[in-house]
Protein backbone atom coordinates (compact mmCIF):
# COMPACT_ATOMS: atom_id res chain seq x y z
CA UNK A 1 0.00 0.00 0.00
CA UNK A 2 1.40 3.40 -0.98
CA UNK A 3 0.75 6.46 1.06
CA UNK A 4 0.92 9.93 -0.48
CA UNK A 5 2.58 12.60 1.56
CA UNK A 6 1.84 16.29 1.45
CA UNK A 7 4.08 19.20 2.22
CA UNK A 8 3.41 21.08 5.41
CA UNK A 9 5.14 23.91 7.16
CA UNK A 10 5.59 24.15 10.88
CA UNK A 11 6.84 27.41 12.30
CA UNK A 12 7.51 28.78 15.75
CA UNK A 13 6.98 32.40 16.69
CA UNK A 14 9.95 32.32 19.05
CA UNK A 15 12.16 30.14 21.21
CA UNK A 16 13.71 30.97 24.59
CA UNK A 17 17.28 29.92 25.32
CA UNK A 18 18.95 29.94 28.70
CA UNK A 19 22.52 31.15 28.26
CA UNK A 20 25.45 31.95 30.52
CA UNK A 21 26.03 35.37 28.91
CA UNK A 22 22.81 36.92 27.56
CA UNK A 23 24.59 40.00 26.17
CA UNK A 24 27.05 37.90 24.13
CA UNK A 25 24.23 35.62 22.98
CA UNK A 26 22.19 38.67 21.93
CA UNK A 27 25.14 39.97 19.86
CA UNK A 28 25.37 36.57 18.14
CA UNK A 29 21.62 36.34 17.49
CA UNK A 30 21.60 39.88 16.06
CA UNK A 31 24.54 39.15 13.75
CA UNK A 32 22.89 35.85 12.77
CA UNK A 33 19.60 37.70 12.01
CA UNK A 34 17.49 35.61 14.40
CA UNK A 35 17.24 38.10 17.27
CA UNK A 36 13.53 38.74 16.67
CA UNK A 37 12.79 35.01 17.07
CA UNK A 38 15.12 34.06 19.92
CA UNK A 39 14.48 35.19 23.45
CA UNK A 40 17.32 34.92 25.93
CA UNK A 41 17.49 34.58 29.67
CA UNK A 42 20.37 34.09 32.06
CA UNK A 43 21.04 30.54 33.11
CA UNK A 44 22.23 29.59 36.55
CA UNK A 45 23.44 26.23 35.23
CA UNK A 46 26.38 25.58 32.92
CA UNK A 47 25.08 26.09 29.37
CA UNK A 48 27.94 25.58 26.91
CA UNK A 49 28.66 22.54 24.77
CA UNK A 50 25.91 20.29 23.40
CA UNK A 51 22.71 21.09 25.23
CA UNK A 52 20.47 18.22 24.12
CA UNK A 53 18.80 20.03 21.23
CA UNK A 54 19.56 21.76 17.93
CA UNK A 55 17.74 24.51 16.06
CA UNK A 56 17.22 24.47 12.31
CA UNK A 57 16.71 27.26 9.82
CA UNK A 58 15.40 26.40 6.37
CA UNK A 59 16.19 29.22 3.96
CA UNK A 60 15.41 30.15 0.37
CA UNK A 61 18.56 28.94 -1.40
CA UNK A 62 22.21 27.86 -1.20
CA UNK A 63 23.49 31.45 -1.34
CA UNK A 64 21.33 32.27 1.70
CA UNK A 65 22.75 29.25 3.53
CA UNK A 66 26.26 30.54 2.84
CA UNK A 67 25.27 34.04 3.97
CA UNK A 68 23.81 32.82 7.28
CA UNK A 69 26.76 30.53 7.99
CA UNK A 70 29.24 33.30 7.15
CA UNK A 71 27.45 35.70 9.50
CA UNK A 72 27.43 33.05 12.23
CA UNK A 73 31.17 32.42 11.93
CA UNK A 74 31.85 36.18 11.89
CA UNK A 75 29.84 36.40 15.11
CA UNK A 76 31.92 33.71 16.85
CA UNK A 77 30.28 30.42 15.84
CA UNK A 78 32.31 27.27 15.26
CA UNK A 79 31.72 25.30 12.06
CA UNK A 80 30.70 21.74 12.91
CA UNK A 81 29.83 20.73 9.33
CA UNK A 82 30.76 22.95 6.37
CA UNK A 83 27.98 23.69 3.90
CA UNK A 84 27.73 20.93 1.32
CA UNK A 85 25.31 19.66 -1.28
CA UNK A 86 23.40 16.51 -0.38
CA UNK A 87 20.63 14.39 -1.80
CA UNK A 88 18.03 16.56 -0.03
CA UNK A 89 19.51 20.01 -0.61
CA UNK A 90 22.35 22.14 0.70
CA UNK A 91 23.32 23.02 4.24
CA UNK A 92 25.78 23.23 7.08
CA UNK A 93 25.94 23.23 10.87
CA UNK A 94 27.50 25.66 13.35
CA UNK A 95 27.72 25.90 17.14
CA UNK A 96 27.00 29.35 18.56
CA UNK A 97 29.25 30.72 21.31
CA UNK A 98 26.59 29.77 23.90
CA UNK A 99 26.66 26.14 22.71
CA UNK A 100 23.43 26.12 20.67
CA UNK A 101 23.77 24.04 17.51
CA UNK A 102 22.24 25.61 14.40
CA UNK A 103 21.50 23.69 11.19
CA UNK A 104 21.07 26.02 8.20
CA UNK A 105 19.65 24.33 5.12
CA UNK A 106 17.99 24.82 1.79
CA UNK A 107 15.75 21.86 0.98
CA UNK A 108 15.49 20.72 -2.59
CA UNK A 109 11.85 20.50 -3.67
CA UNK A 110 10.63 16.93 -3.97
CA UNK A 111 7.27 16.77 -5.71
CA UNK A 112 5.05 13.71 -5.74
CA UNK A 113 7.07 11.93 -3.07
CA UNK A 114 5.54 8.59 -2.17
CA UNK A 115 6.54 6.23 0.58
CA UNK A 116 5.76 2.53 0.85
Amino acid sequence: MAMATTASTTALASVTLEVADPEAAHRFCTAFSVDTYVRLRASEAHSTGFRGFALALTVSGPATVDSFLGAAVDAGATVLKPATKSLWGYGGVVRAPDGTIWHVTHRRAVHGLRTA
